[in-house]
């Protein structure tokens, strides 16, 4: 690397040297010509001179940018060990990849990153949080007491926090009408999670599932501002070993569930009192 920059410095240097003799000879010239005048001959050695040394700056710039996108590879090459170069380009290849998705606006990776990435972004929201929540199982429901997952609690404690904060909490559970709505009556475990939401005044809506999914928007998400959305997969699973998390940052993604969202609001009954939450279900049924 140094050797290309002396010898460009070296061609730089000869250029202008080339110039100036070029432009001493017109000079000359002039004196005893009409035909070029010295203002010329100076405006011809500063515009070459200066055309030179732009494309030098810009060579140098674009040469330091390849070795800079090279190093990385460079280090590869460098190990002699066939297993770790095997592992080393398999490394740069999901690297590469993972850059990719993330030039698209997408945010990727495991589960404590992405996690811990969702919980710091809570922390700094900065009006509202819209979401909604897709429960398969009555042990999807346990979950929000935290018993055995401890970055639940800790998940919900932070949406209370953000409502004691006056932002703006609101949160629509869709659940399967025929595992959680029997013989008129909620499932105890549906029922308190929802008591505790109101309790927090975090604003509480239900929708069935049957429902949602025969207008295709049963989805399990989290708009965040109007900054990013993250969207739990798969889809009712969210405690579960399979669960991931995607977050997009892409404006128009966001504007998309942000409509989704409103609609599945729309086919949602508001639960606001803790005491007549099946009372007003059954009435929500029989007005539907």
């Amino acid at each position: 690397m140094n050797n290309f920059f002396k010898r460009e410095a070296f061609t730089l240097g000869w250029t202008i040297t080339i110039n100036a003799i070029v432009a001493g000879i017109s000079l000359y010239v002039s004196k005893n010509s009409n035909n070029i005048s010295a203002d010329s001959a100076f405006f011809a050695f500063t515009a070459v001179s200066s055309i030179s040394i732009i494309m030098y700056i810009f060579k140098i710039e674009i040469v330091k940018y390849i070795n800079e996108q090279s190093y990385i590879y460079t280090l590869v090459e460098k190990m002699k060990d066939k297993e770790l170069r095997s592992i080393g380009f398999e490394q740069l290849n999901t690297f590469k990849h993972q850059l990719s998705v993330l030039s698209q606006g997408t945010i990727t990776g495991n589960h404590s990153f992405m996690f811990e990435f969702v919980i710091n972004k809570l922390k700094s929201i900065s009006s509202t949080m819209h979401a909604t929540h897709v429960a398969t199982s009555e042990n999807e429901m346990k979950q929000w007491f935290g018993n055995e997952l401890f970055i639940i609690k800790n998940y919900y404690k932070l949406n209370v926090e953000i409502v004691k904060k006056k932002k703006e909490v609101k949160r629509i559970f869709i659940l399967s009408k025929d595992k959680f709505f029997k013989g008129r009556q909620l499932n105890d475990y549906a029922k308190e999670v929802i008591k505790m939401h109101i309790a927090d005044k975090i604003d509480v809506y239900l929708a069935w599932k049957e429902e949602i999914e025969q207008h295709d928007l049963c989805e399990d998400f989290v708009i965040v501002d109007d900054d990013c959305v993250y969207i739990n997969s798969p889809t009712g699973e969210i405690f579960s070993e399979k669960w991931s998390i995607i977050v997009k940052k892409q404006e128009n993604e966001i504007q998309a569930y942000r409509k989704k969202y409103k609609q599945i609001k729309h086919l949602s009954i508001p639960l606001k009192n803790p005491l007549t939450i099946d009372s007003d279900i059954c009435s929500y049924i029989r007005t539907a």
